[in-house]
């Protein structure tokens, strides 16, 4: 007998699992991903950080917040604890020690709220989080379903909330979008990886080459992030394979304070430049092991990359930094004769369905964010293939349809309101809520299509003035 699990698949998952196992006939045993306690929320907001901070009521309600890098984790934790919340920062870069230790926290109860990336999760079982906030885009509805399901284990009400802003969509777009390559790039990739490694037309199966792929991307001016992605197409083909290296990173966090590092430099000079482009190529390298690229650092300071490399094992050796070198080369292996483009040809369907898949993740995440109709959890079953669902009564759409849609007669008062309180002065969208007698939705969707008109616009410091 063989039994195939997982958590979250969407009806199409279903079918290529069975397809994968070639098992046609099998039976399906299916729970309903229905949480009644659950009221998935998406709020939009300038201000992020206060919005969290207003969401948390109590300093004593546990929660998660996610965002996608390990700078915000610490950034965000560091604000929720000046305004008094026990809160620790949690991701990727920490060692496992400070991270054992950071989760036994959390789950004695020693500190409430985790600022975490998604590397924090896994086999996380706390039945009291009351709050599992996403203050960045998910990639996927899949990957947000499940870190949204670790809130309200213990059966009682909990809130599943997005937090977003105008600038979140281009962002997601640029991270995840605009990385993926076309199929003409990809066969443009595969065709310099050939002419790289020098493989005759017909040979190459199975041989292996040492690939430093900074130089190969450089060589051919590749866009780093599309390379590696049509890379990767190409493995899932079985067309190549790429070592465990391509993973492997080259990590710097400082160990000393600025004042102390200033000093330090004074007396090194030696390594003075070449620091302060660390310090002005990559944030968060006092708080956090901080990936770096080596070569792009060399090319920077006009040295190369072996003298790159002694420069930070002097730092290292000196106690300034903390530095994890991915010292071994990577590889690639050949898994198939070299065919030009014939090799890609049996592939295209299957790249073009991938692309197009990737595509549709995200235009789900947008669709999710945009509704303003639907039932948000209905919206999310859907997705996962189950139908004849009532609405929830608790999401942040249905608590809407209670409180009232905005009337083009409301709208049209609101928006004279803001006109008027912003002709004197700039405002902050906490302001105009504070001040105005409406309901907070519907403020900010005024604030909304006053943007969109050109009628307003947001200043550096995230307040509102006359356009």
């Amino acid at each position: 007998p063989l039994i195939a699990l997982t958590a979250t698949a969407t009806p199409q998952v279903i079918e290529d699992i069975k397809e994968q196992l070639q098992l046609p006939d099998l039976k399906l045993h299916k729970k309903s991903f229905y949480r009644p306690n659950i009221a998935y929320n998406v709020g939009y907001a300038e201000d992020k950080f206060y919005e969290v901070a207003k969401l948390l009521k109590s300093a004593e309600e546990t929660a998660i917040i996610y965002v996608r890098s390990r700078n915000a984790t610490t950034e965000i934790a560091g604000y929720l604890q000046s305004q008094g919340y026990k809160a620790e920062a949690f991701h990727g870069g920490m060692k496992q020690v400070a991270k054992k230790k950071k989760l036994e926290g959390w789950l004695q109860n020693k500190f409430r709220i985790m600022v975490a990336t998604t590397a924090f999760g896994m086999g996380i079982d706390k039945p009291d989080v009351r709050h599992v906030i996403h203050l960045n885009l998910p990639e996927n509805l899949e990957s947000y379903f499940q870190e949204a399901g670790r809130a309200g284990r213990d059966d009682k009400y909990a809130e599943a909330t997005v937090i977003t802003n105008k600038s979140d969509i281009p962002v997601l777009e640029n991270q995840f979008l605009a990385r993926l390559p076309s199929i003409p790039e990809i066969k443009e990739v595969y065709k310099k990886v050939l002419a790289y490694f020098r493989i005759a037309y017909g040979e190459g199966e199975q041989k292996v080459f040492n690939f430093n792929f900074n130089l190969f991307c450089k060589q051919y001016h590749f866009n780093i992030h599309k390379t590696y992605a049509a890379l990767q197409i190409l493995e899932r083909c079985a067309i190549l394979k790429l070592s465990e290296e391509f993973q492997k990173r080259t990590l710097v966090k400082f160990e000393v304070f600025p004042g102390t590092l200033n000093s330090y430099l004074t007396h090194q000079p030696e390594v003075s430049e070449f620091t302060k482009t660390i310090l002005r190529t990559y944030g968060g390298v006092f708080e956090n092991l901080t990936a770096i690229n080596l070569a792009s650092l060399a090319e920077k300071s006009n040295i190369s990359e072996t003298e790159a490399l002694h420069l930070l094992q002097k730092l290292e050796k000196d106690e300034i930094i903390e530095f994890e070198y991915a010292q071994h080369d990577a590889s690639v292996t050949f898994l198939v004769p070299r065919e030009d483009e014939r090799t890609l040809i049996p592939h295209l369907r299957f790249i073009e369905q991938y692309l197009q898949h990737k595509k549709e993740k995200i235009a789900q995440v947008l669709d999710y964010i945009a509704n303003k109709e639907s039932c948000r959890s209905k919206q999310l079953l859907t997705y996962f293939g189950e139908q004849e669902i009532e609405d929830c009564g608790l999401c942040s759409v249905c608590t809407r349809k209670k409180t009232g849609k905005l009337t083009r007669e409301l709208m049209n008062i609101i928006y004279f309101e803001i006109i008027k309180m912003l002709r004197n002065t700039e405002k902050s969208s906490r302001d105009l809520v504070t001040q105005l007698p409406f309901a907070e939705e519907h403020i900010l969707e005024v604030l909304r299509l006053l943007l969109e008109k050109n009628k307003i616009k947001r200043t550096p410091t995230n307040s509102y003035k006359i356009n």
